[in-house]
This record gives C-alpha cells, structure tokens and sequence, in this order.
C-alpha cells in the first residue's frame, strides 16, 4: 500500500507539475502574441520628402530593430560641390507629441549618406501607435551654421495611411494633478520619486493657446539644497511632451540626500520656438514627496 501511495503521489506531482507547465507554456504564449502585435514594421514606400536646391532627403521606410526598437530609414543627399552640409533634426514628433530620437550628421559635398533615426523607447507611449509623424530638419552650410534659414524643412510619414484612424491618446493616471493650467499651457504631475538614482518629478507639458511657447525650469532644490540642473522645451501650437525635472545622483550624494522629502523648482514660460525676450509666466513650485498619491 505503501508503494501505490507513493506511486499515486508521484503521479499526482507530474500531473500537477505539467499542468503548471502547460498553464505557463499557455501565458507564456499569450505574452508573446500580445508583445508580438508588432512583429513587422508599417510597410510605406519610398518618397522623396525634401527637395531644396543644395539638398534632397529620402524616406527609405520603416523597420523594428534587433531589440524591437522603432527606425526610420532616410536617404541624405548633398548637391553641392563646395559645401558640407549639416542635417539636424530639430523636432520630431508623434500625433502632436513630441518623441526621443536624434539625427546630425553632416554630409560632404555631392555625396549621399543613409541615415537611421532610431526613437528611444517610453513606458508612457508605444511607438507603434502613432498616425502621423512630424519631422523637422534645419539643414545648414556646416562652414557657416550661424547662417540659418527661417523656414526649416517639415514633412510627415503616415506609417499606417493619412486616413487610417490610428491615433495615439494619452491614458490618464489615478493619482496625477495639475500643477498649472491657463490659456496658453497644462503642467501636469504624473508622479515623483527615485528613478536610477535620480530623483525625479515626471511631468506632461501641453502647449493648448494659438501661440509657439518656450519653457524654463530651474532654481531646482532637493529639501533646500541647490542642484545644477536646470531643463528646458519648446511646445509649438497643439504640442506636448512628458518631461522630467530631476536631481541627479551625483548631485544628492554632495548632500548626502539618500531621501528626498521635498523638490523645489521655478518655471518660466513665454513666446517663442526657441528661447522668449520676457518671460510672461514666472511660477516656483514645491512638490512634496508621495504627495501625488
């Protein structure tokens, strides 16, 4: 009796133990197709997306890269014959909100360079969600970058089609306020704390007037005590971004802050696209920690 006892358990155990198996073989499977809806990238076809006198830029089109990130494929073109030019993309954006991604590079004359934007990934936001992406090019004589043009370049991709209806929308948090609202922007708190060592406020800043604005945080203290950061956005018409104000490890450890009680800082907005003569908002801020929750 002993035996079969022992043997029934053991049978039991297996049972149980494949079923537990199967179960998580099942989530597993779940996991994957729910982080596999983006297994491709949009299919778009080459367009030629700038075409100025000195240069030409391409969109090649679009690819998910070896750890999933999102990537834009552009062809740079230089027509000149005496000039290096410098490609800069001053803003990027995805359905009005602006997006972490970069691309400089300069380009020799006559001569054409492939270039990848790749856009850094956000917990606030899913890359693929985006309708319409905005990007924006300075493209200057690298010789002479202080001669810029008043108008940059602008152009759009539709990575799913100019009228396909997918558009990205912010989900609201349950413990986030508004700091500041007026008719020309909404700061808003989604949360504080400790992220990577730094000591961060997270913030979504929109720019709702008819007007480009400029904004300024600085005078930035931890519990009283100074820190060098200091940030800065541009939002035009109908932008908005997530921003973080933060206090950088190094920065606490010259206080020996291992906790933070209360962050302090002063924001100031006004017109413009790149920096404002005056300022027409001026504001200092106290947050204390948690107190979002």
């Amino acid at each position: 009796m002993g035996k079969k006892r022992l043997a029934a358990a053991l049978v039991l155990a297996l049972a149980v133990t494949l079923g537990a198996c199967a179960q998580k073989q099942s989530t597993a499977k779940k996991s994957g197709a729910d982080s596999g809806k983006h297994a491709t990238a949009p299919q778009i076809e080459s367009f030629l997306a700038v075409d100025q006198e000195w240069y030409a830029i391409t969109v090649e089109g679009i690819e998910k890269g070896k750890r999933d990130q999102y990537i834009v494929d552009l062809s740079l073109e230089n027509k000149t014959d005496d000039k290096e030019l410098l490609f800069r993309m001053t803003a990027v954006s995805g359905d009005g909100l602006l997006l972490e991604a970069y691309c400089t590079p300069k380009v020799k004359a006559g001569k054409t360079v492939k270039e990848q934007v790749v856009f850094r990934e956000n917990p606030n936001y899913d890359m693929w969600d985006f309708r319409d992406l905005k990007f924006t090019f300075d493209v200057e004589d690298a010789a002479d970058i202080g001669a810029r043009r008043d108008t940059p370049d602008v152009f759009h991709i539709y990575p799913y089609g100019k009228e396909s209806g997918t558009s990205f929308v912010r989900r609201a948090g349950e413990n986030e306020r508004v700091l500041e609202e007026n008719e020309n922007f909404r700061v808003t708190l989604l949360h504080t704390g400790f992220e990577d060592g730094a000591y961060c406020a997270n913030l979504y800043l929109e720019n709702i007037g008819d007007k480009p604005y400029f904004f300024e945080f600085d005078n930035v203290s931890a519990d009283d005590c100074m820190m060098h950061e200091s940030f800065d956005e541009n939002l035009d018409v109908g932008e908005k971004t997530f921003l973080t104000v933060s206090c950088e490890e190094e920065e606490l450890k010259k206080y020996q802050l291992t906790e933070v009680k209360k962050l302090e800082f002063t924001l100031r907005a006004g017109e413009g696209r790149y920096f404002f003569d005056e300022p027409t908002f001026e504001k200092t801020f106290t947050l204390t920690a948690g107190e979002e929750t």
